[in-house]
């Protein structure tokens, strides 16, 4: 933070902060294979500009600008190699690990999602402008907001594969014939796994980032009217507006 003395009647005000956070998702799954890894870096910068003359007269010029950027990603462990090669999933991604469940509860899942991507950023301008004359007290103001979200998803790029125990039993009917004990227990998700059939597939075609954008302008106009030492009317008027949200590049409907 820096303040800066601009000859008698003018102040000036930069500062900046940022704070980077990283975290395992523990809640979200059971083994590590299926915790995610969270980081966030939070950015946040403001100039403020006080010019005071005549005594009676201050105007307030504040610009800020704000980031935050999020990810939410696999392990740095399951990062470091290719387990869609590795283990003959197909995928155009070139390193994580696919995301497997069902199991029928016989053995944990393992792999989770590639992750998302977001960055988010806000720009702001306020100006404040107050004179004190006689018994009122006058302010008036306006103000113009543009945030921005930017976000790039990649869930279920890497696919996500389900294996039961449909796949590998020989079916209820056949266990008295086959087996010798009627209505029998068969078959088991993992050989469904080692042999490679998937009881259902879930997988993205493409990975299409969004790019947010909306705006809010603000102005307002008040009179503090001191009518005895004891009574003040606060007299004011206030009219906001925000836009709808849209794409950048017009990718959603």
């Amino acid at each position: 933070k820096v303040d800066q003395v601009i000859g008698d009647n003018n102040r000036l005000s930069f500062r900046i902060s940022q704070a980077p956070t990283k975290g395992l998702r523990y809640f979200q799954g059971g083994l590590a294979e299926q915790v995610p890894t969270d980081r966030n870096t939070g950015t946040n910068t403001a100039l403020s500009d006080t010019h005071t003359w005549g005594g009676n007269k201050v105007n307030e010029l504040r610009i800020g600008w704000s980031r935050s950027n999020n990810a939410r990603t696999q392990t740095a462990e399951q990062l470091a190699i290719n387990g869609f090669q590795q283990f003959g999933f197909p995928s155009f991604l070139s390193k994580g690990m696919p995301q497997i469940t069902g199991f029928d509860a016989q053995i944990q899942s393992i792999g989770s999602d590639p992750g998302t991507y977001e960055i988010d950023n806000s720009f702001e301008i306020r100006d404040t402008y107050t004179w004190t004359k006689g018994r009122h007290v006058i302010k008036g103001g306006v103000e113009y907001n543009a945030p921005q979200q930017n976000i790039v998803d990649y869930n279920n790029v890497g696919g996500s594969w389900q294996f039961n125990a449909a796949q590998t039993n020989i079916g209820s009917g056949n266990t008295a014939a086959v087996l010798g004990i009627p209505n029998a227990t068969t078959g088991f998700s993992y050989a469904s796994l080692l042999l490679g059939y998937p009881n259902s597939v879930s997988l993205a075609p493409a990975v299409i980032p969004y790019q947010y954008r909306w705006k809010y302008y603000a102005g307002f106009l008040q009179d503090d009217i001191r009518v005895t030492p004891n009574l003040t009317v606060n007299i004011g008027v206030r009219y906001q507006i925000e836009r709808p949200r849209v794409e950048k590049h017009h990718k959603q409907g």
